[in-house]
């Protein structure tokens, strides 16, 4: 990639999709995942409200450890980088959880003469759902950070993060592909033991794969190198002493280290993220865990303190930027989340709880299979429009196009109340694609212009500095992971009351129609 990064090489093409392998990786688990885990808890013996509470609890943990990632990664001090650590953190958790999916029942199996059988696999399943839910959605605020470091324009915002959604929407499209398959009748499922497995050990190696390539590539310069505009916001939360009249970062012991700001160069060694020759268990767990209470007397809560802070003193256009999104992101989250089960249960007419073989459960299996089909035309939707939506963004505005996606998707919602044709719905879920789109790609590109216009749009604030990029992004990201505890939860609860799946759509519909008076709302 040559000697130099400029920002011809930072922001083309081939660097974004690179890099954003890691981003198609964790959207590739999440989306096959969670529209084959919702059966899959129904099927183990969870019920509705069980189900939706063990679905809530990732999401749950990561609203209150994600802001104090994302301003703990503004301030990381790792030869690394400042993002690639906390990557490689979640990652290696997402790993975990895949190995150990396909595997709880023979787990189970081992230490039924210790536990009861019954609870302790229940148990064990709901700790891997749930580990599994949190560092997928935690990782995409690093992601994010990597992406936004470096723009300047808004023709890079837009870039970086119109390819940003184009890997998401990909990844969604090869995961609901590898839930819809029938794997039992392939060579595949033969080698690897079935339809759980394969689809498990199919994620496993993919969502590998794309972690490695990813960190290798991408750039990410340690603290010290990067612009002085970073460096500043990263460490204006800390008292800042100078040395010889340069500002000085606080190191872990309290000691100042003197901080020379240095232009955006890498040479092609300082690139890749060598993870067999540099990289150390050592150095990822000092960068990583530089801002957690040691046992001590003086236990350290600044993290936690700023992250209370930075959301009590959240200025008034990110505010605004915050509800907005968490509506939206509600409405398609829960589309997304139980669309298959709606589809199982209420066009195809199946019962998770009916026997194995039986024509109800046939008919469940084939109706979530089904709705993964639906949603992959939901992504491909998404993955198109992606390609098209920073110059969507620059010709219509990003308000504009943030109300054109919800708008259809809200259409398409309340048109499926009432129609429920197989072919038909499966038509309305493409076109959820385009809020899909809008909500992963718009909130960012108007955040990462909020800070490079402080001094407008952060001008109700006291202390604009305070808010640092990433920490910023964590916010924002809260209110996306907030959005799934709601729809988890919630929607689940209105379901086992109504005693009808068709609830789930009727949910999504009502917070897409509040997100669209919302949005308007939005600088």
């Amino acid at each position: 990639m040559g000697s130099i990064m400029t920002d011809s090489t930072i922001f083309s093409y081939r660097y974004l999709a690179v890099v954003n392998m890691i981003t198609l990786g964790t959207e590739l688990c999440s989306s096959a995942a969670f529209s084959y885990l919702p059966p899959l808890l129904l099927e183990a013996g969870f019920s509705e409200s069980g189900m939706s509470t063990v679905m809530a609890m990732g999401p749950f943990m990561a609203l209150f450890l994600l802001p104090v990632m994302g301003t703990s990664s503004d301030r990381c001090q790792s030869r690394f980088g400042r993002r690639r650590p906390y990557i490689a953190f979640l990652s290696i958790g997402i790993i975990l959880s895949l190995t150990l999916l396909p595997n709880t029942k023979a787990i189970t199996a081992y230490f039924t003469p210790y536990f009861p059988e019954k609870q302790f696999g229940l148990v064990l399943l709901a700790a891997c759902v749930i580990l599994l839910d949190f560092c997928s959605q935690v990782c995409y605020t690093p992601i994010e950070s990597l992406l936004s470091d470096p723009c300047k324009t808004e023709t890079q915002r837009n870039r970086s993060f119109g390819i940003f959604s184009l890997m998401m929407s990909l990844g969604a499209c090869l995961g609901y592909w590898v839930v819809s398959v029938d794997w039992n009748n392939t060579l595949l499922g033969y080698y690897f033991g079935g339809q759980e497995r394969t689809l498990f050990n199919l994620l496993l190696i993919l969502f590998t794969l794309s972690f490695l390539i990813s960190t290798y590539f991408a750039y990410d310069p340690p603290l010290l190198d990067a612009v002085p505009k970073d460096i500043a916001e990263a460490t204006t939360a800390n008292a800042r002493p100078t040395v010889n009249g340069n500002a000085a970062l606080k190191t872990a012991n309290g000691k100042a280290m003197t901080t020379v700001p240095m232009p955006i160069l890498a040479t092609s060694k300082a690139l890749p993220f060598r993870i067999a020759s540099k990289i150390s268990v050592k150095n990822v767990c000092s960068s990583l865990f530089s801002y957690i209470p040691t046992c001590s007397p003086k236990i350290d809560f600044s993290p936690i303190v700023d992250t209370l802070e930075g959301i009590r003193t959240m200025p008034k256009a990110m505010k605004t930027l915050w509800i907005a999104h968490l509506t939206t992101s509600t409405a398609v989250m829960g589309f997304r989340l139980y669309f298959t089960d709606y589809m199982g249960e209420s066009i195809f007419s199946g019962n998770p709880d009916a026997l194995d073989g039986s024509p109800v459960k046939r008919a469940y299996e084939e109706g979530i299979r089904m709705g993964s089909f639906g949603l992959l035309l939901h992504s491909i939707i998404s993955a198109v429009f992606s390609l098209a939506i920073g110059a969507v963004i620059t010709t219509w505005g990003a308000v504009r196009t943030y109300i054109f996606g919800m708008a259809l998707f809200t259409l398409a919602t309340f048109i499926m109340l009432f129609m429920d044709g197989i072919v038909f719905t499966l038509l309305l879920a493409s076109l959820t694609g385009f809020a899909n789109a809008t909500i992963t790609t718009v909130p960012y590109t108007l955040l990462t212009g909020y800070h490079q216009k402080k001094e407008l749009y952060y001008q109700d604030s006291n202390d604009a500095d305070a808010h640092g990029k990433g920490a910023d992004l964590a916010l924002l990201d809260s209110a996306y992971i907030l959005s799934e505890v709601i729809s988890s939860f919630a929607f689940g609860v209105i379901v086992e009351i109504t005693k009808t799946t068709g609830a789930y759509i009727a949910c999504s519909f009502a917070c897409g129609l509040a997100s669209c008076f919302l949005v308007l709302r939005i600088k």
